[in-house]
Formats: structure tokens, sequence, C-alpha cells
């Protein structure tokens, strides 16, 4: 441990109660990712007791994340973001069990179990790491809907996660989010000021492998491709922007990269060179192979984690300002930052075919994946609790 990180013997013996509602391991997404290295993170500084269902796959375990002690439990419910969409009973009795038997200093909530800072008596303080404000998911979800059923929904939705976002705002100690964006908004249905952006992290890794990059000049952009936001990029880009880069760049090739593409996804395969990749053994690979990454969001929230992959492996990423949220050196890319389908185009048949160019913006790339650390976020984690103990 290095010194600027050794707690002192009173932090040494807290404990906390760390508590999700879906497994962590294996990590599937950003979400499964976020909650693993936070996990890793401050176990090195308390005494983290986890309360999770079970890993999903036979033969893992959570002491790989550095945590005390493990206390499963089985929920039932194909969603677990809010508490009315799974049977919260096992998960309730497990808290009030380790509460009464460890009396944890504080509680560190994740998505879905929020409801826990009112629903047992007595209950120590609690952060709260939301990482996306899903109010704004759905706010922006209704800009782009359609007139009809997609619409119903999504005001449907925006009632419902407004409501409880707000509430759960003003029972905790603090609130975690990723990004500014979510965090404004909070701050405002809340009317509050425990809101806290602390953005995710990256593993550097070692130094991108020249060797590694294609010899054919490649797009790429990746991610869960069954995520409704990441659907519409991969659609948007394939079809509003990759026209214009391949009219340029006719030997360019656009991969899209990431597990469980939807139908829509994997139709945009019959596009002119365009391929639907699916998953991949090491998507670190693919990256370093690529020449240029892109983050077209029009929709959704938080961080993208893809933008922070893309850094660590060297690749530059032209995304949309919507991209830019939650990530420390985004304001170092206005080049790079383009929401019009031409000038996206432009951005990115620019880095296809200007080496110096390219290769300015690669180094770029990578340093700014040095400042964004799974280190500093677990930090800011810890002070995050630190203080709610104070409070309590």
């Amino acid at each position: 441990m290095n010194a600027s990180h050794e707690p002192g013997r009173d932090r040494d013996r807290a404990e906390i109660l760390a508590v999700s509602s879906f497994p962590v391991l294996p990590v599937a997404d950003g979400a499964t990712l976020r909650v693993a290295e936070i996990l890793k993170g401050i176990s090195a500084r308390w005494k983290v007791r986890l309360v999770a269902p079970a890993p999903r796959t036979e033969g893992l375990d959570y002491s790989s994340l550095g945590v005390a002690s493990t206390t499963p439990v089985k929920l039932k419910g194909r969603w677990t973001f809010l508490p009315h969409q799974y049977t919260i009973g096992p998960l309730v009795e497990a808290v009030k069990s380790e509460i009464e038997s460890r009396r944890p200093t504080a509680l560190l909530l994740w998505p879905g179990t929020e409801f826990l800072a009112t629903a047992i008596d007595g209950i120590p303080p609690v952060v709260i790491d939301r990482i996306d404000c899903m109010t704004l998911l759905e706010w922006r979800r209704l800009t782009h809907a359609s007139i009809g059923r997609e619409t119903l929904s999504a005001l449907s939705h925006l009632r419902i996660f407004y409501a409880y976002e707000r509430r759960m705002a003003r029972e905790s100690a603090a609130v975690m989010v990723v990004g500014e964006a979510d965090a404004r908004l909070m701050r405002r249905m809340s009317g509050t000021k425990n809101i806290h952006v602390v953005p995710n992290g990256v593993q550097l890794g070692a130094e991108p492998d020249p060797a590694r990059r294609s010899t054919q000049p490649v797009v790429i952009f990746t991610g869960v491709m069954s995520y409704a936001p990441n659907i519409d990029a991969a659609g948007y880009f394939a079809r509003s922007i990759w026209p214009r880069v391949r009219d340029a760049v006719p030997d360019a090739v656009f991969r899209i990269v990431g597990r469980s593409p939807a139908p829509e996804v994997l139709a945009l395969g019959k596009l002119e060179r365009v391929e639907v990749v699916g998953e991949v053994d090491d998507l670190r690979d693919e990256l370093e192979s690529a020449w240029v990454a892109v983050a077209p969001m029009r929709v959704g929230v938080g961080i993208k984690n893809k933008v922070l992959e893309a850094w660590a492996a060297g690749a530059p990423v032209v995304m949309t300002s919507l991209a830019t949220n939650g990530l420390y050196a985004g304001d170092r890319f206005p080049d790079l930052i383009r929401d019009r389908p031409d000038a996206f185009a432009d951005r990115v048949t620019r880095l296809l075919t200007d080496e110096g160019y390219r290769r300015y913006w690669s180094e770029q790339a990578r340093d700014s994946a040095r400042v964004q650390s799974w280190s500093a976020v677990a930090d800011s984690v810890s002070t995050l609790l630190e203080s709610a103990r104070e409070q309590g």
C-alpha cells in the first residue's frame, strides 16, 4: 500500500456494508465494472462486507475483490434498478442481519438498493452510488421518442424515476453519479447539495503495440450492443456518417464490436464495409488494431467507458458532446467533438488520412487515460464514506 493511502488505526477497524442488487461478477458491462473496481479499491482501506446475488458464473467468488465477507441473496425479477422491479424481501432481511451483527459504520448502496435508507430502522449513514441519473436518461429518450407508445413509455418512466431519485437523494449522506450533467439535474430535483461527481476510471495497461495496428483503415465502435443508446449510436453512425467517410476513404472498414448485438445492430452488417463483430475475447486487441474509435452518442447518460478504453489503447476518439460527460480530460479534445453528421465525418476522415494528426491525438488519448485511474475513484468513494461515518 502506498504511504499516502495508509489508513489510521480507527479507519482500519471500520466496517462498511456494501449492497448490490445485481451480481458483481463476472464483469459484463459498465455497472459491474464500476462496482468491482470500487470494491477492490476501498477494500484496501476498509473492512468491506458485501451483500449481493452470487456471481453468474460458477467458480467465481467475490474474494478476488478483497471483501472481508459476502452474504449471498437470491432476488427474483428481470430488472433491479428500482425496488418494485424485484422481490426485495431477501435483501432487506440480509441487510438487517448484517447491521445487527456487524454494526457497520456506513452503508454503500448501488442502484436498486437505495430504498434501504428508509426501509430499516436505525440504519447507519448511507452513501449511494447511483452511477447514472435515470431521470436524465428518460428525459433524453423522450426527446428522441416517436409519437405514440414510445412517448407514453418514456413519460411513465420519467415520472417514476423522478420521484424515486428525488426521495433517495434527500435521505442519504451522499449520492454519487459519474457525470456533471447527471449531478446538475439531481441537485435541481432534490434541492440538496450532497450530489457528487465520481467518474469511472480505466486500467491503463501496457503501452500500445504499434505492430497490432491494422494495415487497413479501421473505425471502431464498442459497447454492449443490446443497450438502447448503443443501438441508436451504431445506427446513426452507420447510416448518417459512415457513407461520407467511406466516400473519402474507400478502403476503410467500420467495425461494431460488443456482446449481444440486437437485431437492429446485426442488420447494419448488410451495409457496405460495415462489420458486426459481436463479443470478442480481448477488446484491447480490437482497440489497438483500430485507427479511430467513435462515440456518436445521441441518448443515454453517464460516462462512456468506450471512450476511456479507447484512450487507454491509444486510439483517438471522435465523439459527440453528450459522450464527454464525466471525462476529466474531455475538454482537451475540442477538435474531436462534433455533433453534426458532416462535421463528425470530417474529423473521422482526417484521422484516417493524416498520419501526423492521428499520431498527435493518439498520444493525447493515452495521456488522458493516465489521469482517470480507478485508484483515484476509490479515493473519492473512501472520502465520502469517511464523511458519512463522521456524520453518523
